[in-house]
């Protein structure tokens, strides 16, 4: 795995390293190479994860022109599928998405590392049962560079069932969620709970006087066995503006009603800044105190998977409906999806099935333009 990423291998930690992505543009280090020992007498395999796009193993795989089978020490024989011949179904969609384009070429600029030292702590944030026991820590690290950009790294650090810190999470491990204790006292209490993206999003928000949580581990790995904490819940579901946050916004929106929370909200801050946050958004001054969203702007979970969705299309790319060079549309539920350069707009029917009627077909919502909201 390391020369197949090449240059964007980063720094090692127990059995994997951090790299890279060759998916997307990446220049955090946000995928995860990790090496797991195999089961009885099968050899191990490598676990790609990339903790920005969630991009599937096979098309991280395929943008490093590996096989799946590569990734196994002993590919494991599919005896069902012997008689097969050419790619695999999987690998013809991937390749369908990429077109016949080889790889990608190797960018002109030199790629920008982050330092390997000089890495101070600056945050301790605990992890505590509902009881009230430690046992998961997350520290910030930062750094700042030569040139004067400030970088930052997060580290975990779990107790395993003898009491001990393990800087690896032990398999039997039970994640909790950030301030878990006073979300499941307000929710008993009928309080509306935040979930927000970091634990410094967190204290922003205990900084309102409001009750938040949220995850360790990145915005797009929740816990589902934590769901059931905001069962009857009313929950504000704030995300960031990037393609992470609102593909988090709408999946985790989806789960917690699923799960049987009361209402979801999803809202976005009103700094229209690319990657800005709940943390941007009260130290612009944009707080309303009179308003129960705090000046946070709501939208739809249709809309969160639209600004996810265009988030990931290049401006200087031209979807074409056609000869006429229309837009590309797809189907979301009782609503048509119409996708520009840049842009994507929702409309809806005169009669969504099984909703109520509209007056007119025209769009009830402006332009979404990632990275700038509504």
């Amino acid at each position: 795995m390391t020369e197949a990423l090449g240059d964007r291998v980063g720094k090692h930690r127990g059995d994997g390293f951090m790299a890279r992505c060759p998916v997307h543009d990446d220049h955090t280090e946000s995928l995860s190479v990790t090496w797991s020992e195999g089961s009885g007498d099968r050899g191990g395999l490598v676990l790609l994860n990339c903790h920005g796009c969630q991009a599937p193993a096979a098309e991280i795989a395929d943008a490093l022109d590996l096989s799946m089978a590569e990734l196994f020490d002993e590919p494991p024989v599919r005896s069902d599928r012997r008689d097969r011949v050419g790619r695999s179904p999987q690998a013809r969609r991937s390749g369908a998405r990429r077109g016949k384009l080889g790889r990608l070429p190797k960018s002109l600029l030199p790629a920008v590392k982050a330092p390997e030292s000089g890495w101070e702590q600056t945050c301790l944030y605990s992890y505590l049962t509902t009881e009230g026991v430690l046992v998961e820590e997350v520290i910030r690290e930062e750094v700042v560079d030569e040139a004067g950009k400030r970088w930052k790294r997060f580290r975990q650090r779990f107790k395993d069932s003898h009491g001990t810190w393990r800087n690896v999470k032990p398999g039997d491990f039970q994640a909790v969620l950030y301030r878990q204790p006073e979300l499941v006292a307000a929710v008993a209490a009928g309080r509306t709970v935040w979930v927000c993206e970091g634990e410094k999003d967190v204290e922003t928000a205990e900084g309102l006087g409001l009750v938040a949580t949220t995850n360790a581990q990145g915005a797009g790995v929740f816990p589902d066995h934590l769901l059931a904490l905001f069962v009857g819940a009313d929950v504000k579901v704030v995300c960031d503006r990037d393609q992470a946050g609102y593909q988090r916004g709408a999946e985790l929106t989806d789960a917690l009603m699923a799960a049987g929370a009361g209402r979801v909200q999803v809202l976005l801050p009103a700094v229209t800044d690319a990657k800005a946050d709940l943390t941007d958004h009260v130290d612009a001054g944009l707080v309303d105190e009179g308003d129960e969203l705090r000046g946070l702007e709501p939208i739809s979970v249709a809309e969160a998977r639209a600004l996810a969705l265009g988030a990931t299309m290049p401006t200087s790319t031209r979807l074409g409906g056609g000869s006429s060079g229309g837009p590309l549309r797809l189907n979301v539920p009782s609503r048509r999806l119409s996708i520009w350069p840049g842009g994507c707009r929702l409309w809806w029917p005169r009669r969504a099935p099984g909703g109520p009627s509209v007056r007119c077909a025209r769009p009830r919502t402006p332009w979404i333009w990632p990275g700038r909201g509504r």
